[in-house]
């Protein structure tokens, strides 16, 4: 399992493979919304919402293959909304302070299902979503390029989903600041899988504003997300339409 070999690899570090430079500060602002039609069930548009502001702190090191990203979460503040509320309690909030999440960095994009300091802390899975900004996929082939296409693929797995996706993402080059590259993306595709015992089937959009090295981290991003989905399940006569919009804006502090 790539948990599994995150934990191995972070245990086996040695010599030259300490961290590259000093700890960098980042401030993410999340929001997701998501919107449920369950006009299948005589109901009307079931809506959900969390929104968080989390302070990080982040060093790099180089491993195999890639370089690893160590994120320990200094603070974070959130409100929820509906059954949100339930996933995303305060206590968790509070009790996230100090833990941490691993991801290994492969090409400027996370690979792999990150490793959580705290497993049952449903808000560390808040930090990883910070992550997809901090690491927006820009990788050597951005090298001298006023614009490239990048095929990304996803597989999400955790005790209650498995979740693919692929999506064909169009860069364009905006400007330079030194080794600072000023980009645009816009990401379109589809997502499947199957939660707690639904199938799901969609299409995914994202637009991306990015400033950032080649690999990443970014100094700067702004990413939305929108997800129109609909999931079978055996005990409804009809699909249930599902809308999912998460906005994300990130900052490297000084």
């Amino acid at each position: 399992m790539v948990s599994g070999m995150l934990a191995l690899l972070i245990a086996t570090m040695g010599p030259g493979h300490g961290p590259e430079k000093a700890v960098e500060r980042y401030k993410v602002d999340l929001t997701m919304q998501q919107d449920v039609d369950l006009s299948a069930m005589g109901q009307g548009v079931m809506s959900n919402k969390v929104t968080a502001t989390m302070f990080l702190n982040v060093t790099m090191s180089d491993t195999t293959g890639g370089r690893l990203a160590h994120v320990v979460v200094d603070s974070i503040m959130l409100n929820a909304e509906g059954q949100m509320a339930m996933m995303f309690p305060p206590a968790m909030a509070d009790s996230a302070r100090g833990e941490f999440v691993h991801a290994y960095i492969v090409d400027g994009k996370m690979e792999g299902t990150p490793t959580l300091s705290a497993e049952g802390n449903s808000v560390l899975g808040l930090v990883t979503q910070g992550l997809n900004g901090m690491f927006p996929g820009v990788g050597p082939k951005a090298a001298g390029k006023a614009g490239w296409a990048d095929t990304v693929t996803t597989n999400t797995v955790n005790e209650n989903a498995n979740l693919n996706s692929s999506q064909i993402v169009t860069w364009t080059r905006t400007g330079m600041d030194g080794d600072v590259l000023m980009l645009s993306g816009r990401g379109e595709g589809s997502v499947t899988g199957e939660q707690q015992g639904n199938q799901i089937s969609g299409t995914v959009t994202n637009t991306v504003k990015a400033e950032t090295v080649i690999g990443g981290p970014a100094r700067s991003a702004e990413v939305t997300s929108n997800q129109e989905m609909t999931v079978l399940s055996a005990q409804l006569p009809e699909p249930i339409p599902v809308k999912v919009t998460n906005t994300l804006v990130l900052m490297r502090l000084p």
